[in-house]
């Protein structure tokens, strides 16, 4: 609080000195803002000073990934068509037309730099951070056009002329001037060959950068300790690296590293999981400290021992999480695009398949490596940040991404969601289950709390109440805690195990606890226990994309979504005592909405299922991809106290599973076979081959015949076979396995 209070007490003093001074850019004062040793290398005519400037700018011999010979480099590696992309949008800019969060506006005559179409101020913000200008800086530097660098800077002259310093300004926020100060710095370097740029852009744009440093520093948000602050000093170290020529460099260098690195070991979980709990601004970081380590690396500057092997751990998870199609589950506050991820750091570890976007291009280094495996998608688990992906890597890329982490950064939880246990579900090329976003961070307090609420997440919901209390629109009181029970990962089946505390506030308390197997490669199964005491109200939410037609089939009780030609059974064990709808675009009770991206909700079906029941409850559910044209068959085989035994049958393959509802080790019975696990799974194939899977195994018998017995549970035990009446005479290949786990 004393760290917030001086920086009000700063703010206060500032915006009172403005009512008495005129804010404006010294631009004749451009030689003081320079170091006392390179200002006198200058002419003393301001007049003079920019060819000069611009002479040292282009032979100087710092070296980066913005110096003139890396510049040229990349321009002659960029592939074709991603110039021609840049090109058609800078002829567009030109014409003052610009498109952000979807909208596009078209700008008769001068620029409003505060217009806010819609409402919506995250367009605004776009529009003041200058990602337009950047590319039509990266359009000068393909083609050497001229027209391209005078539209950049009679733009930037345009905003410095609306926006000159003042603290009480939206776009002076510490934030937006970090950002903005990361296009301009590149905006700067890619211009400086030009001719325009040296007679009229060049002393603005350098007194402009250092305005915006020093108020950057003097504004430091210390008490924003998320990845606001990590940012603004990353931008401020950035300024002191590549400027050293500005006065105040070397202490903007020393203050932002310093306060970078510190947020960093902060904010960056052991597992490599950015602490906000959000997938974007994971990718948000991470990007921002990849060009940062690139100029460290670049100036042969020092950096803590430790920093690289947190960033590495940043990639892993990157690439985990991202789905086939290469978007995120929109975990936390998330959107599936944001111009504010500049660049892919996936890429910043060699072995990454595909190309790369236009801006990654920018930041590879070219003497990447090229010999390194390419880097093949598998199920991976981060247990400090929560996140499990249950994936196969066969042609029909199933993906499950499940949420067992905290509710957010502990300091600033204001990018959290009440999502515990939710979970995203891709298969067939298509996203079918998704989370439903973050729509905008100052919308009306309803709608903001519907997309951080847990109705709109993937997940159960009890009593009609938020697993977390959410206070206000960033805010959150008595956060949810979830704890992992299990996670281990093999060849043929994941399992992951998670519970929450979030309901123990209830009068009568639940505790949620969720479990879902992954039988590889086909379909995953589900089973939710709410433990506690007395009579509830309990909902599930299956959020499907927006594309989707959802249809509830009243004799088998099951969900059936479809995208094109993927389906997905959403098929619960015992439906009978279920309730089921699907709603789209409900208003005023919010529901069937979904932003996928950043500033625009749209309708999407959602299936909601529910009862009332008394506590203890153990509900199953089938989720099982498929296309359309091929069926798949349900069958509830047994439920007794402490198993279900299911049959699925699809492509002419037959699974019986018997599943724990508990996950202890109990007695399972099928037909001839007896074990003693927690989960037994027998798949015949279409060519009749056996393979049978079992879990925390200490007993497995046929026909009375024991092939198995261990005194300890044995993690996995698989077991591939032609004919079952063959085991009962003869001993089989069994293969224990030690899977990876948690």
């Amino acid at each position: 609080m004393a760290t917030y209070g001086r920086w009000r007490i700063h703010r206060f003093v500032r915006r009172c000195s403005e009512r008495f001074t005129r804010p404006h850019w010294p631009i004749d004062q451009l030689p003081q803002q320079l170091t006392s040793d390179f200002r006198r290398t200058l002419p003393n005519s301001l007049d003079e000073i920019s060819p000069a400037l611009q002479h040292y700018f282009q032979n100087r011999p710092l070296q980066s990934h913005l110096h003139h010979e890396q510049v040229a480099e990349v321009v002659k590696r960029m592939p074709p068509a991603l110039i021609k992309q840049t090109l058609i949008a800078a002829e567009e800019i030109k014409q003052k037309r610009f498109i952000y969060r979807g909208v596009e506006v078209a700008f008769d005559g001068d620029i409003n730099w505060q217009h806010q179409p819609g409402g919506n101020i995250d367009w605004t913000w776009d529009l003041n951070r200058h990602y337009g200008l950047i590319t039509l800086a990266r359009a000068y530097a393909y083609t050497q056009d001229e027209t391209y660098a005078e539209t950049c800077i009679n733009l930037l002259q345009s905003w410095m002329a609306a926006n000159p310093p003042r603290v009480n300004s939206p776009v002076w926020r510490p934030f937006e001037i970090s950002t903005r100060l990361n296009g301009w710095l590149w905006i700067f370097f890619l211009l400086m060959p030009s001719n325009y740029f040296g007679c009229h852009g060049l002393v603005d744009m350098l007194t402009g950068i250092a305005v915006q440093a020093k108020f950057l520093e003097q504004n430091l948000e210390y008490h924003i300790e998320n990845n606001h602050l990590l940012l603004e000093a990353k931008t401020l170290a950035m300024v002191g690296l590549l400027l050293p020529e500005l006065a105040q460099a070397a202490k903007w260098q020393k203050v932002g590293l310093q306060v970078t690195w510190q947020q960093f070991a902060a904010q960056v979980r052991p597992d490599g999981v950015h602490g906000e709990q959000s997938s974007q601004y994971h990718l948000l970081v991470g990007s921002e400290m990849w060009e940062l380590l690139r100029v460290l690396n670049d100036t042969h500057c020092q950096k803590p021992a430790w920093v690289d092997c947190s960033f590495q751990k940043m990639i892993n998870f990157a690439r985990a999480i991202v789905k086939p199609d290469q978007t995120i589950p929109l975990f936390g506050d998330a959107s599936r695009t944001d111009k504010h991820i500049r660049f892919d750091f996936r890429w910043a570890k060699s072995g990454m398949p595909g190309d790369p976007d236009e801006e990654t291009v920018w930041l590879l280094s070219p003497t990447e490596d090229d010999s390194a495996p390419s880097y093949r998608a598998e199920s991976a688990g981060f247990a400090d940040g929560g996140y499990f992906i249950l994936r196969d890597s066969v042609p029909k890329e199933p993906y499950l991404a499940f949420d067992c982490g905290p509710f957010g950064h502990i300091p600033v939880p204001s990018h959290g969601h009440s999502d515990t246990l939710s979970f995203e579900l891709f298969a067939h090329g298509k996203t079918l289950i998704t989370d439903c976003g973050a729509y905008r961070y100052h919308a009306p307090g309803k709608w903001r709390n519907y997309f951080r609420g847990t109705r709109a997440h993937n997940t159960v919901m009890v009593d009609g109440q938020d697993q977390s209390l959410l206070i206000g629109n960033q805010q959150v009181e008595n956060p949810a805690q979830a704890t992992l029970e299990r996670w281990q990962t093999h060849t043929h089946l994941d399992w992951v195990e998670g519970s929450h505390s979030g309901y123990r506030r209830l009068p009568n308390p639940i505790v949620h606890r969720r479990k879902i197997l992954f039988v590889k490669p086909d379909y995953w199964l589900m089973i939710d226990n709410l433990e506690g005491n007395g009579h509830h109200q309990f909902d599930w939410f299956y959020h499907f994309v927006p594309d989707a037609h959802v249809k509830i089939d009243k004799d088998s009780g099951a969900v059936v979504g479809q995208v094109d030609q993927v389906a997905l059974l959403v098929q619960p064990f015992e439906p009978k005592a279920l309730e089921m709808k699907v709603v789209s675009g409900l208003e005023p009770e919010i529901q069937g909405w979904v932003a996928l991206e950043s500033g625009q909700k749209e309708p999407a079906p959602v299936a909601v299922v529910s009862c009332q029941s008394a506590a203890p409850l153990c509900q199953g559910t089938l989720l099982f991809p498929h296309h359309g044209l091929s069926p798949v068959k349900f069958e509830l085989l047994k439920s007794t106290a402490t198993y279900f035994a299911l049959k699925i049958s699809f492509d002419d393959q037959v699974d019986v599973v018997l599943i724990s509802k508990n996950s202890q080790v109990v007695q399972l019975i099928y037909d001839d076979w007896q074990t003693t696990a927690s989960h037994f799974i027998l798949r015949q194939s279409p060519s009749g081959q056996y393979r049978l899977i079992a879990t925390d195994v200490t007993n497995l018998q046929i026909a009375n015949r024991l092939i198995f017995e261990q005194s300890e549970p044995q993690a996995l035990l698989t077991l591939d076979f032609n004919d079952v009446a063959s085991l009962a005479h003869s001993q089989p290949a069994l293969e224990i396995q030690t899977p990876e786990r948690m």
